[in-house]
């Protein structure tokens, strides 16, 4: 009977450490892209999206520095197009977030100015202009709660028929109770009459802890089922929502083993906190980052960022790992990545697998001359 015991055992370590194996192993490196730079093209993403036109993949970079949106052919790897952007006359786009692709000859921009998107065609000539507040809208109260649209390079906006739905940061003091209790985190915008709406709340854990250092840090994707998934850093679950249906239907326990908790800041919810710790744990505490479906694979990447106190002063430069989930969000795999290689805000889904950039400005060996990414895909041999 003891040796029954001990051989039991024996096979559970074994059958424990393969599967802490595969876990750990569940994304592996397939290819490297690169695209040759100019030299006024930044290498550091700030916005970019894979497009499917034709059975072709196109890569959307936006170069902030030269104020355009170059098109490369992701299989000939060259520059195809480049929407230079108008920042002043009858086409003006003063400034911008990010953009949505509506179809391979227009674009949905989403401008810096809190209440405004713009549609252009290929050539930037604005076709329309979306304007849903002004100051003096907001001194009417005509809309109960204003909310900023957000998309960054985490985060796109997703449009279902004539419908746009984005994130939305409520247009109050992130450092004041209201923010959370209050405030929307998400905004739809009707493509054909222009009407806009802000639904869906905070995760009730915000309400409670002062998470202010993640205000602005909360992520989106959608899914074939025509749900929309978010992830909030500060929470280790999951949030589902039904397009139309403007509340949480569900939460999804999404937890990263590099994670124990995510620590809030020491003083109360709407207290004071001084600049210098503000910055430290925005830059160096562990908390979740951005979420997509894969529809090539049916699965969900989430990112998680690892604590690391020794960073000062530098943003992107904390470790990271991307946890793997199936269409039924159950965990299948965590696989860590190391600091200040990969740029996290500017992961990508195409057919060939899951790019990360590689233009972190910590890299102290970064090619300068390359817009470069690593292709992972499912380690499917474990």
């Amino acid at each position: 009977m003891r040796n029954f015991f001990i051989l039991c055992l024996c096979l559970s370590i074994f059958a424990c450490t393969k599967n802490n194996s595969e876990l750990a192993d569940i994304l592996k490196k397939t290819a490297t892209i690169q695209f040759p730079l100019d030299s006024v093209t930044n290498i550091t993403p700030y916005f970019s999206q894979i497009y499917e036109d034709k059975g072709q993949e196109y890569l959307y970079y936006a170069n902030k520095e030269a104020y355009t949106i170059q098109i490369y052919n992701l299989a000939s790897k060259k520059l195809e197009k480049t929407i230079k952007l108008n920042r002043s006359g009858p086409n003006q786009i003063s400034s911008y977030r990010g953009f949505v692709i509506k179809n391979a000859d227009s674009l949905y921009i989403v401008g810096s100015s809190a209440y405004t998107l713009y549609l252009i065609n290929d050539k930037a000539d604005v076709l329309r202009k979306y304007t849903w507040a002004s100051d003096e809208i907001i001194a009417n109260s005509e809309l109960s709660n204003i909310g900023i649209m957000q998309v960054h390079g985490n985060s796109y906006a997703i449009i279902k028929k004539d419908t746009l739905f984005v994130l939305a940061a409520p247009d109050l003091n992130p450092h004041k109770a209201n923010f959370y209790t209050k405030g929307n985190v998400g905004q739809w915008v009707d493509l054909k009459t222009g009407k806009v709406g802000f639904v869906l709340n905070f995760p009730q854990i915000y309400c409670q802890k002062n998470y202010s250092y993640l205000f602005g840090h909360y992520y989106l994707t959608s899914n074939e089922k025509q749900e929309l998934v978010y992830s909030f850093s500060g929470s280790d679950s999951l949030y589902i929502s039904k397009m139309g249906s403007w509340s949480f239907l569900n939460n999804m326990f999404a937890k990263s083993n590099n994670i124990a908790s995510i620590e809030s800041l020491p003083s109360p919810l709407g207290g004071v906190t001084s600049d210098e710790q503000f910055y430290k744990f925005m830059q160096s505490k562990p908390q979740y980052a951005g979420v997509w479906y894969d529809n090539y694979r049916k699965v969900y990447y989430r990112v998680a960022l690892h604590e690391d106190d020794t960073i000062k002063n530098a943003w992107s430069a904390q470790p990271f790992s991307i946890i793997v989930l199936d269409s039924n969000f159950k965990k299948i795999g965590e696989t860590k990545f190391p600091a200040k290689k990969y740029h996290y805000l500017g992961i990508m889904v195409g057919k060939e697998g899951l790019y990360l950039p590689l233009g972190n400005a910590n890299n102290e060996e970064i090619d300068e001359e390359n817009l470069a990414y690593d292709i992972f895909k499912l380690n499917e041999t474990k």
